[in-house]
């Protein structure tokens, strides 16, 4: 059990995320959400969650599980991803995703009047991290738009970027129901009480749900493991950021992998979840393993 214990989970973490927002009991939370992101472009009635993992064709057989993929009761899809820490290339991540998803629809067996017709996909990235083209903006829209007049040229696909270093509003600064999304997924691990600025019947179900007390002794295992995981994999990178500063980045940067997969190992995990995390690949770990 880690010695210091805040009162409400990190919705920032793998399991403090999943918890609040990828369960059909909450999935009122997530419409929530989601509402706010759309701005009033459109309201959502209702979501199904879909399944998070997807496998790529027989070709590669790539297997990417996502945080939290959903449909709404027009057919049009949700794709949220929280990422706290940075990642190289995050942003051709995320169209990789969107990419096999549109790809999704177009697969053998769904019939359409014009099978070029697409599903809306709308991606949400919540950042832990600056990525250098937002600057100081804390949202950013992206679309298919005209590159001489600006003009959304198709409304079939759009990114939303939510960067939350860059959200620096405190709580008697709070003006919208986004603003009090935003101060949540960034503030909830440290707060001591639900805000008085933030209160309503959803968000009174939230921080009740959110409670570290409200867990049970699996779940709380479960969670403390998620957060020992995720210092291990911050405490390698930031290892790996310094000695790569004189071993150069490539260099670095795989062994960044094998350091964090180190540090995973010693944790107990599987290797299959360690693989995930790390990225090194399992036969690499079994290796590690024998030595």
């Amino acid at each position: 059990m880690l010695n210091s214990r805040p009162k409400y989970l990190d919705p920032q973490t793998d399991f403090g995320f999943k918890r609040l927002l990828t369960t059909d009991t909450n999935k009122d939370l997530l419409i929530g959400f989601l509402n706010e992101v759309l701005s009033g472009e459109r309201r959502i009635a209702d979501i199904v969650y879909n399944q998070n993992e997807w496998r790529g064709s027989a070709a590669h057989k790539k297997r990417v599980i996502f945080d939290l993929l959903c449909t709404d009761e027009n057919g049009g899809q949700f794709l949220v991803e929280m990422q706290r820490l940075a990642q190289p290339s995050f942003k051709s991540r995320v169209l990789y995703y969107a990419s096999m998803l549109i790809t999704e629809q177009l697969q053998p067996g769904r019939k359409r009047v014009d099978e070029y017709v697409l599903l809306p996909l709308h991606f949400i990235a919540i950042m832990g991290f600056k990525i250098a083209e937002m600057e100081e903006q804390c949202i950013e829209n992206v679309g298919l738009c005209s590159t001489r007049s600006g003009v959304i040229f198709d409304k079939g696909l759009r990114f939303t970027y939510i960067c939350l270093p860059n959200f620096r509003k405190e709580e008697g600064q709070l003006s919208s129901k986004l603003d009090h999304w935003l101060y949540i997924f960034k503030h909830l691990a440290t707060l001591q009480h639900q805000p008085d600025a933030i209160s309503d019947p959803l968000f009174n179900k939230l921080f009740k749900i959110a409670e570290y007390n409200q867990l049970t002794a699996e779940e709380k295992l479960m969670y403390d493991q998620d957060l020992k995981i995720e210092r291990a994999t911050r405490n390698a990178e930031y290892g790996i950021r310094e000695e790569g500063k004189l071993e150069g980045i490539l260099e670095g940067k795989l062994a960044a992998r094998v350091e964090i997969a180190t540090e995973l190992l010693k944790l107990k995990l599987s290797l299959s979840q360690v693989s995930a995390v790390s990225g090194v690949s399992i036969e690499d770990l079994n290796r590690m393993v024998e030595r």
